[in-house]
């Protein structure tokens, strides 16, 4: 088998034909372990960057868009087909902490009960594979490729908040799709390694795969929903983005939290449209959608949240009265497994936040469109993470003192990145403010055990999205 000429559109590059000697030597280590396991060489190879998000947290599973770029550290996968393997599925890892798993067959398992890493690249082959038997007649006329092996190494942190788990999504959709033939686009297979990562049981929204297969170094993109579209954003004039890392590690996969805060969300968009009148209000299935729907903009959304919703947590009980259903109703229409034991919702304070951050991410665009100062990127970056903090209820104290020693030590602004609950933050700042805020953060993790510094601490610059390599 030799690999295609092009995938989804752009050229794959050899070897050799490489400009980054760091990434070319960790092609060759890679390489070295997968001939030392598979007994085989290498089809090709795939680097799947990390993303960091600047503004819009928790708002593009809610349908609107959000800002974020792709970053300079990646996972890099390596391929192969081995005709000596008996088993259909072989997946290494260069670091010893993560075992090796083995499919025997072609029958693809993935447990929500029991989520791994090999879980995430899972997601993604099964993702293309489902999308290639339902293009043929019969799932009898598909033609597995058997002994596909694969061998993962790479620098991104682990449950971080920058996307390990969706850049895995992304590389085992690639692999599968190169493998099997199967030719797209970047934004359709966007939309398919989306959907993907509902296998491991998270209810994301797109964000994450979109730019970390159609970004572009050098600029961060604003990605709108429904339909997906990519606009350049032009940072403000020397803008430094710095990464800290909490070093609490949260995976939304194993945890309710991120999908309890989209059950939320969805319960907020019904009551809404209900409330206003709007009769075919079981159809809304995100707030965007009840704006939509009820023909405002998001400052008047904020205005009908702030008229319908009471402080306190509803029950179940109470919404099912809102919206006159009865709980198996409610549990179709807004919850899937791991939330239908909720029994209380913040709709007021969830609702809010996402409007408020919509606004926000609106206002950033418009900055971007006029080269506005600094100081107002930054003042829009403090706002998200109180929001975040305060009303979404996503944050960490960890995360929530490293906001406040970069605000105090140079930051324009800070917030949150990712999920939230753990993971990194990230910085607004300028070249001239930097050393002293890097100062202080060092001293943060200086009272911290076996801390590398350089891996938990770092500026970004936009990287280039997803590309393949071959010999």
């Amino acid at each position: 088998m030799e690999l295609p000429e092009l995938w989804c559109g752009s050229r794959i590059n050899k070897i050799s034909e490489l400009d980054d000697p760091a990434l070319s030597e960790e092609i060759t280590e890679l390489k070295n372990h997968f001939l030392k396991k598979f007994d085989n060489a290498p089809l090709g190879y795939v680097r799947v960057p990390g993303r960091v998000n600047l503004i819009g947290e928790h708002i593009d599973y809610c349908g609107y868009p959000v800002c974020p770029m792709a970053i300079e550290k990646y996972i890099l996968v390596a391929f192969g087909i081995s005709d000596k393997k008996k088993e259909f599925l072989h997946v290494t890892n260069l670091n010893k902490d993560h075992p090796d798993f083995i499919n025997q067959t072609d029958v693809i398992e993935i447990s929500v009960d029991k989520i791994g890493w090999t879980s995430y690249l899972l997601s993604g082959l099964l993702g293309i594979k489902n999308e290639i038997e339902k293009k043929l007649k019969s799932k009898e006329e598909f033609e597995e490729v058997k002994g596909l092996c694969i061998a993962v190494s790479g620098n991104i942190p682990e449950a971080a908040g920058l996307s390990s788990s969706s850049a895995l999504v992304v590389a085992g959709s690639i692999i599968y799709s190169l493998v099997h033939k199967f030719d797209t686009t970047k934004l359709e297979l966007a939309k398919l390694c989306a959907q993907s990562e509902k296998f491991v049981g998270t209810s994301g929204g797109g964000m994450d795969q979109t730019i970390i297969l159609n970004a572009e170094k050098g600029t961060s993109k604003l990605i709108e929903f429904m339909p997906l579209k990519l606009t350049n954003c032009v940072l403000p004039e020397g803008a430094v983005f710095v990464i800290a890392n909490s070093l609490v590690k949260k995976n939304k996969a194993t945890s309710s939290d991120f999908n309890i805060r989209v059950a939320e969300c969805r319960v907020a968009a019904q009551i809404l449209a209900k409330k206003d009148g709007y009769h075919p209000w079981k159809t809304m299935s995100t707030l965007s959608n009840t704006q939509e729907a009820l023909q405002c903009d998001v400052t008047e959304m904020k205005a009908k949240v702030q008229q319908y919703f009471h402080e306190s947590p509803y029950t179940k009980k109470q919404i099912c009265e809102e919206l006159g259903i009865g709980d198996q109703d409610l549990d179709n229409l807004c919850l899937c497994p791991k939330t239908y034991s909720l029994e209380t919702f913040k709709l007021k304070q969830r609702a809010m936040h996402v409007y408020s951050e919509a606004e926000r991410v609106f206002t950033w665009k418009k900055y971007c469109e006029s080269g506005e100062s600094i100081e107002k990127f930054g003042e829009l970056m403090n706002a998200s993470h109180d929001s975040l903090q305060n009303l979404y209820e996503c944050s960490h104290p960890e995360l929530d003192k490293l906001v406040r020693i970069c605000r105090e030590n140079g930051a324009y602004g800070a917030r949150l990145t990712g999920a939230g609950w753990g993971g990194c933050v990230v910085a607004l700042t300028t070249m001239d403010k930097f050393p002293a805020m890097k100062s202080a953060l060092e001293n943060y993790y200086a009272v911290k055990k076996d801390v590398d510094l350089d891996s938990v601490l770092f500026a970004v610059l936009p990287g280039e999205g997803a590309r393949v390599i071959r010999e």
